[in-house]
Order: structure tokens, then C-alpha cells, then sequence
């Protein structure tokens, strides 16, 4: 049995109940036919209207109460999220440093590769450098170590290591041209709100022959396991993420200049868990071609940001494939 009152703008006035097979004979649902068109409105078109208003509506109820964080009346952006953030700071305090050793390494040998710059000379920024970790690491071993974040509630942790962690706007990094010998981003690209700029101003700070190291989530990833986020997982997922990876090369090659990283909505939800919040969907293919636009020469792409198994290291990226798997680890020399 169906139910109809409260639908009278579909059903033109069928009220009462009837059921499946008396719905056809219905006076009502006959003069809606009539006035609509006899193969304009079927049975399962009524169904699917129906669905998709209680859709539209549950939909409305979740975003009302769970993920849209709002000032007033005001949405909060997806920046501003992060800037008083206690429980965010206190997440990533509790975070391995071992999980930083590959990007630290990196960054280390970039800026003391440098001829003619001693290591106590070189300038490294870490962008999206959270409670300091990094910063702490790399002043350890002698180098003039900076880093920012929009988040305020990190900073005051992090300044407790280094006062040259401070706070800036998410957009345009408070230093001149040239200014580091090194500079990089470990998962952060998926979470600003203008990757493409985020990426050129990054290549602006770092001097002619300094080293980039961009490290985030492979959002595309068409192979992999232990897939933690929605984009990732399933054969539905990975067959799309397999098509978005051929239209991007096609675009690359086609329309460069209309290139740009596809966005998606943050999944706010109780655990939290890493790259909920994400924003962007990152891919190497599209980091490596965003550094090259702004002037770098990438050296390696890889698909691991951590170390590993040397031999796992090399059967993961002896291949193309890396593109499609994990992660995309960046590593670029500016020109």
C-alpha cells in the first residue's frame, strides 16, 4: 500500500490509499495522463520523483547539521576551518615523525646540495608546516629552517621549536623572490582552496637551482589497497579515476591552459579521519605538469612519500604505473 497525502502537486489530487496495481485505474492518475500525455508519466517516473524528494530533503538535513561549519549566518570557508582548530593541532602532534623522514631527507639534500651554500646557510621553508615537526628536524641538523600555516592553533606549537614558524593567509607566502634553497609541501596541495597559485607561489620563493618537493595524496589512484578515502575506493571509483587520468593527458596535450585540478566536497564525520578534509584531487601527473608550467625541471615522480622496503621502493616506481598507485612525491629543481 502507498501512501499519498502531502503529494497532491504530483498526483493531482490522488489522496487516499491505493495500491500498486489499482494506481493505473485511479481516476486521478487517469486525468493526470490525460492532461500530461499518456507516455509522459509512468508509474516509476511517480516513484522516482517521490525518491528523489525525500533524497533532496535527507540530504538538506545532513548538510544543515553536520558539515556546513558556519559564523553566524555566514558559511565558514574551508581555510578559516583550520585557524583556531585545537582538535586539528592536537592531531597532528600526535603524528610519527619517522612518517616525515623521506620528505625531510629530501629537502635536506636539496638546499645542501647547493654549490658553494654551507648547510648552516641553507634556507628551507616547509609550507603547511602544522605543529613544527619538520622545521624542529631540519634546524637539528643546522640548516635555517622557516615554515607556515594558516592555522593559528599550530603555529603557537610550532613557534615553540623555531620563531620562524608563523602564520600566513593561505595565498601569497610572506617572502621575496629566491629567497629558500629549498621548499616543499607534504599534504597540504589537497587542501588549499587554489592549488594552481599555491603551486606557482611555492616556485616563486625557491632560488634559480633550488629544490621543490611536493608530496600528496593520489586521489586517481586506479591501483592500490587499503584505499582510506571514498574517492579511492572501488572498481566504480578506479574505472573513473582511470578515465579522468586519460582526459587529463589528452587536455595536457590539447588545451594546456584550461588545466586545472578538479575539486570535491570535504567529508566531515566522527572519527576523523586523514584527508577527510581534503578538497583537491591531487595526482602526480597534474603536479609534475603545474611545477614544469612555472619554470622547474621535475626530477623524479614517485609513488612513495615514506621510506620503504628498498626493493618494494623499486618495484613500485620502475614503471609508469606509478602515476596510478599511492601517492604522488615530487621532486623538482627550479630552472
Amino acid at each position: 500500500m502507498v501512501g499519498w497525502q502531502g503529494f497532491e502537486p504530483w498526483t493531482n489530487g490522488l489522496k487516499g490509499r491505493c495500491s500498486t496495481a489499482e494506481l493505473p485505474t485511479h481516476p486521478g492518475y487517469r486525468r493526470l495522463r490525460k492532461r500530461r500525455g499518456k507516455d509522459n508519466l509512468t508509474w516509476p517516473k511517480v516513484q522516482e520523483v517521490l525518491c528523489f524528494l525525500l533524497l533532496f530533503l535527507a540530504e538538506m538535513r545532513f548538510f544543515r547539521g553536520k558539515v556546513l561549519l558556519k559564523t553566524g549566518t555566514n558559511v565558514m570557508g574551508h581555510q578559516e576551518s583550520y585557524q583556531h582548530n585545537e582538535a586539528y593541532a592536537e592531531f597532528l602532534s600526535g603524528w610519527d615523525i619517522h612518517f616525515y623522514s623521506k620528505y625531510i631527507d629530501t629537502l635536506a639534500a636539496g638546499a645542501s646540495s647547493r654549490p658553494g651554500t654551507p648547510v648552516e646557510a641553507g634556507r628551507i621553508l616547509d609550507v603547511g608546516c602544522g605543529v613544527g615537526q619538520v622545521v624542529l628536524k631540519l634546524k637539528e641538523r643546522g640548516f635555517s629552517a622557516h615554515g607556515v600555516d594558516v592555522s593559528e592553533s599550530n603555529i603557537a606549537r610550532a613557534s615553540r621549536h623555531s620563531p620562524e614558524c608563523v602564520v600566513y593567509d593561505g595565498h601569497h607566502l610572506p617572502f621575496e623572490d629566491g629567497f629558500f634553497d629549498a621548499a616543499g609541501a607534504l599534504n597540504v596541495l589537497e587542501h588549499v582552496e587554489e592549488p594552481e597559485e599555491f603551486l606557482r607561489e611555492l616556485v616563486r620563493v625557491v632560488k634559480p637551482g633550488g629544490r621543490l618537493v611536493v608530496s600528496s595524496p593520489n586521489f586517481l589512484r586506479v591501483l592500490g589497497f587499503r584505499d582510506y578515502h571514498p574517492r579511492m575506493r572501488g572498481i566504480g571509483n578506479k574505472f573513473r579515476n582511470w578515465q579522468s587520468l586519460c582526459q587529463l593527458r589528452r587536455q595536457i596535450r590539447r588545451d594546456p591552459d584550461s588545466v586545472r585540478f578538479e575539486r570535491m566536497p570535504p567529508i566531515v564525520k566522527e572519527p576523523f579521519t586523514p584527508d577527510d578534509d581534503a578538497i583537491v584531487v591531487t595526482n602526480p601527473l597534474l603536479i609534475r605538469f603545474f611545477l614544469e608550467r612555472y619554470g622547474c625541471c621535475v626530477g623524479s615522480v614517485v609513488c612513495t612519500d615514506r621510506y620503504v622496503n628498498p626493493l618494494a621502493e623499486f618495484c613500485l616506481n620502475a614503471t609508469p604505473l606509478r602515476y596510478v598507485m599511492f601517492n604522488g612525491f615530487v621532486t623538482a629543481t627550479k630552472l
